[in-house]
């Protein structure tokens, strides 16, 4: 019986093992906020590294808040450089963080995950993209946002 629940352990962990070796996330990185808040002036930046493959690319916003942020909505700029051409691309996000009832729409306790599309590229390879994404909000800072990253997964 022992003998049993070992082979089953090791085929549990190799299924694991190969799930997380067979990920299409190239790129995956997060910015910490300030406790004070995040200020209009602070555009965070992230550096996708050279591409080993020319493909399809999607893109997606990862946003960590806690339960001090007073909004139902985040509106942020993304813009981003995509090398060696130097094509700018700029995108408005609005990231619907609550419904109508102020229930969170992420995923959490009291701190909560929301991942927000941004845009689908054709990419060569050897391009590399940065990134800069600022709120865009009235409020000068921000409470209650946590953590700000950027996401790249090849389709």
């Amino acid at each position: 019986m022992k003998r049993r629940y070992t082979q089953l352990a090791v085929s549990a962990g190799l299924a694991v093992c190969l799930a997380a070796c067979n990920t299409k996330t190239i790129y995956d990185s997060f910015e910490h906020i300030d406790t004070n808040g995040w200020e209009r002036g602070d555009t965070l930046c992230f550096t996708i590294p050279s591409l080993e493959s020319a493909g399809t690319y999607t893109e997606q916003v990862g946003l960590r808040t806690t339960g001090l942020y007073p909004f139902m909505s985040l509106t942020l700029i993304v813009e981003q450089t995509i090398f060696p051409l130097g094509k700018t691309l700029s995108d408005t996000i609005v990231c619907h963080l609550t419904n109508a009832n102020g229930t969170s729409l992420g995923r959490g306790i009291s701190t909560f995950q929301y991942d927000f599309d941004v845009r689908v590229l054709n990419l060569y390879k050897a391009d590399s993209i940065s990134v800069s994404i600022h709120h865009h909000m009235r409020r000068e800072v921000l409470p209650g946002i946590v953590d700000v990253g950027f996401q790249v997964s090849k389709e």
